[in-house]
């Protein structure tokens, strides 16, 4: 689903995988039940980016969530 939806790169994690000492390694932070997660890379158009971040033009926020 993530990749037809234009992720590149997916990748899940277990507890286990995730055990360290670094913050925000802690899967179960804020769901205590968690046993897992999955991560996901989506490239996003840089030039709207910069634009949105440079508040250039504010209204590009949600315009990739159109297009995908």
């Amino acid at each position: 689903m993530l990749l037809e939806g234009g992720a590149k790169k997916v990748g899940f994690a277990t507890l286990e995988t995730m055990k360290s000492d670094m913050p925000g390694t802690d899967l179960t932070y804020l769901l205590p039940e968690a046993q897992s997660a999955v991560g996901f890379f989506m490239p996003f158009d840089k030039e709207m980016i910069m634009k949105y971040l440079g508040k250039e033009d504010p209204s590009i926020r949600g315009i990739h969530e159109i297009e995908n």
